[in-house]
């Protein structure tokens, strides 16, 4: 196209914040269509601390992983949008088996959300026990993802409420650590008391480097 109509898009109706709706690119979190979530609007795009962060969606249970159909990791004949509208759900388009329950003949995180799991889970609610009930600060390392989209980020984690999701312990694109962690793993240590004792995998695991 040509003129004012070629450039009609995304940017054009850009909705900005609070993305609760995501049934179009424009009103979709940083315009990954189906995507909801909050985007920061204290310190734009950005993770800094416990008050000025995104907000992500999550839910309490993903779906059955049925091969690529609609209940599976996106919607039929749709390799972007994921009908969960959850990060995870996203980044499930194309690592499926992380984000999905594992159903008749699948290869998810297991068979349902409560462990032992084949995977890490994600989209599952931080268990509001044991040492888990600890994470209670929200801390950018180690983000979590709200099963409704809020207001405004809260620097608060809810056990029992919130969930893990990939984001939880990968970025998005890259990072300074193997397989895009937030963290070196090599430093996740149990009964340690160097560099990695109160980091990453402990954020949530807070008793395991006690």
């Amino acid at each position: 196209g040509t003129g004012f109509p070629a450039i009609r898009g995304a940017h054009h109706n850009n909705v900005d914040g609070k993305c609760d709706v995501a049934n179009t690119l424009a009103n979709s979190y940083r315009f990954l269509r189906g995507v909801k979530g909050l985007e920061n609007q204290i310190d734009k795009w950005q993770n800094v601390d416990a008050v000025s962060h995104n907000e992500y969606f999550g839910t309490a249970s993903p779906p059955v992983l049925q091969g690529c159909g609609a209940s599976s990791c996106h919607s039929q004949g749709d390799s972007v949008s994921p009908p969960t509208n959850t990060m995870s759900g996203f980044c499930a388009t194309c690592h499926g088996n992380f984000h999905t329950l594992s159903g008749p003949g699948g290869d998810g995180i297991g068979d349902d959300i409560i462990s032992p799991f084949i995977r890490h889970p994600t989209d599952i609610v931080i268990k509001n026990e044991g040492e888990y009930q600890f994470y209670t600060t929200y801390d950018v390392t180690a983000p979590v993802g709200r099963t409704t989209v809020p207001d405004t980020s809260s620097s608060a984690v809810v056990p029992g409420t919130d969930v893990v999701m990939c984001l939880s312990c990968h970025t998005a694109h890259a990072s300074d650590y193997p397989d895009m962690l937030r963290w070196d793993y090599s430093q996740m240590i149990t009964a340690t008391t160097g560099p990695g004792a109160g980091k990453g995998c402990f954020v949530c695991h807070t008793q395991k480097d006690g």
